[in-house]
């Protein structure tokens, strides 16, 4: 497995991990532009191990040093082969993440279609569906996603004025629900 070394705060890929995990509109440009979605901490990360959107994966020596996450990153590679993974020099992790003493992991999760080709009518939609009309708070968002999982729903649908669905918040409170919607 091949683990490339980023060192400077001035890299490519640093500056667009961060533009993602940017809140409000800035962050949501930057989700949409780049059609990816920043996974903060171990159980997001675990929750999308094997699946091939989950493109990137980015840590620390302190990160690799745990077993969990370095088993993490090992099955992920192992099934997921052209999966990128980048090692942060050990003053960057903190520039990086807003979760205190958490496990250093992340990872970079290409955008479902769905989310960046929106349904222009609630009409063409078949199933059930949950629809999220004006709700700012991204713990609630994630928690009604995550109650909508567990219940059997396949689709959300979040008018304009909601937390983004695909923010590092609402993906940290929904717990792992986007992959099951």
């Amino acid at each position: 497995m091949k683990i490339d070394f980023i060192s400077s705060k001035d890299n490519a890929l640093f500056k667009e991990v961060r533009l993602l995990q940017a809140t409000g509109p800035k962050g949501q440009k930057a989700r949409f532009a780049s059609g990816q979605a920043l996974l903060e901490g171990i159980h997001l990360v675990q929750t999308w191990v094997g699946n091939p959107s989950l493109k990137t994966l980015i840590t620390s020596e302190l990160g690799l040093q745990n077993p969990e996450i370095a088993q993490a990153v090992y099955d992920h590679v192992e099934i997921c082969p052209d999966t990128r993974v980048y090692q942060l020099d050990k003053g960057l992790w903190d520039l990086l993440s807003d979760l205190v003493n958490a496990p250093q992991i992340a990872g970079l999760l290409d955008l479902p279609v769905s989310a960046l080709n929106p349904q222009k009518s609630v009409a063409t939609i078949s199933g059930d569906v949950i629809i999220l009309d004006r709700i700012q708070d991204a713990g609630n968002v994630g928690a009604i996603l995550r109650t909508a999982a567990a219940a059997g729903f396949h689709q959300v649908i979040a008018t304009s004025g909601c937390a983004h669905l695909w923010s590092s918040k609402v993906l940290r409170a929904g717990m792992g629900a986007h992959r099951l919607l």
